[in-house]
């Protein structure tokens, strides 16, 4: 199986996931939404890989007279992700966010090179998957506001969870199908 298929099975399989636990657990955690936005452990977990991940791109850039300055980038990680735990609120949401935006990115770009069946339809998804990691990073309190009416309000929980469950659907048919043929 390739990396391609792997990756799209895993997200379409996270987004129906996601699509359940808006439907059946967030109504039963009702303390949930004011929480999971700023929990720092998982936060820090997920922000470690989002940094590690982000500098395995910036590395090759340094290049030329900027070589140099390749050995500053580990310890680098260290003091951000240090520094992040203590100074940024709404670690969890800013770190999903960019883990989200990394995984899209990628999945787009082996999405093109794969030439796989409706690829305007997965395109789409992901552009408005990296447009919402965009939006929580900037405003992280929209991601809450959203757990919040998820949690107390019947047509946020409809309708976020059918988009979410036919959109991890969609990509999970076509990571398939491009995995099969």
């Amino acid at each position: 199986m390739s990396k391609f298929s792997t990756v799209g099975i895993i997200l379409g399989v996270s987004l129906v996931a996601m699509s359940a636990i808006c439907w059946t657990l967030l109504p039963k955690k009702k303390n949930l939404w004011k929480s999971l936005p700023r929990e720092r452990v998982a936060g820090i977990i997920l922000g470690v890989v989002c940094l590690w991940w982000s500098a395995a791109h910036a590395y090759p850039l340094l290049e030329g007279g900027l070589a140099k300055l390749r050995v500053f980038i580990a310890p680098l990680l260290v003091v951000i992700s240090v520094l992040s735990y203590f100074l940024l609120d709404y670690l969890f949401t800013r770190a999903l966010g960019g883990f989200v935006l990394l995984t899209v990115n990628w999945l787009l770009h082996e999405a093109f090179a794969a030439h796989i069946p409706l690829r305007h339809t997965f395109s789409a998804i992901c552009y408005l998957l990296g447009i919402f990691a965009i939006v929580i990073i900037a405003t992280p309190y929209h991601f809450r506001d959203l757990l919040d009416k998820i949690t107390n309000v019947p047509r946020w929980r409809l309708a976020t969870a059918s988009i979410l469950g036919i959109s991890g659907s969609v990509l999970l048919f076509i990571s398939i199908i491009n995995h099969v043929r």
